[in-house]
């Protein structure tokens, strides 16, 4: 269980970019907002560490409500992520979404700022981190992919699907 916290954690701060910007900004206006709305299910892709270590098949997911956001990552044993390895990670908190940028591949994104509520984190001993994950978002034909905001790349080897509650 400690590996696996340990690997949770270090997925969290593996996505989190180095851009620290927070400026609460909404320049997106509330189009974007609402289409960030509701709850987005990855694709099956592998976890590695960061030795590029395969640690096992996940696929996480980001329900969007309001201001509030759940994150949940569920690993599995098989490339179709059928068969559960162990209890689910969920982080949750507020987030805010940030200005557009133009990716490296020319496409139009946002910052988005996730705020982990210090509640995410039960099981941590020691003082709880204060943890903002960083990313830019572009949703197209019902997908969304995420992307980093310091080189604003977008990662499309994952990509979210938004789902029906």
């Amino acid at each position: 269980m400690k590996i696996k916290k340990i690997c949770s954690v270090a997925l969290v701060l593996l996505l989190s970019a180095c851009n620290s910007d927070d400026s609460g900004n909404n320049g997106s206006g509330n189009v974007i907002h609402k289409d960030l709305q509701g709850l987005w299910v990855s694709n099956c892709h592998s976890l590695t560490d960061e030795n590029g270590n395969f640690i096992s098949y996940v696929q996480d997911s980001f329900d969007f409500s309001g201001r509030e956001y759940t994150q949940v990552m569920s690993s599995y044993d098989d490339q179709a992520c059928t068969v559960a390895l162990e209890k689910s990670d969920k982080w949750f908190g507020d987030y805010t979404i940030g200005d557009k940028v133009k990716t490296s591949d020319g496409k139009e994104a946002y910052h988005l700022t996730l705020n982990v509520s210090p509640e995410s984190w039960p099981d941590w001993t020691g003082e709880v981190p204060g943890v903002k994950q960083q990313y830019i978002f572009n949703i197209s034909s019902g997908e969304m992919v995420l992307g980093t905001p310091d080189n604003k790349e977008l990662m499309y080897d994952i990509y979210y699907s938004k789902e029906s509650k």
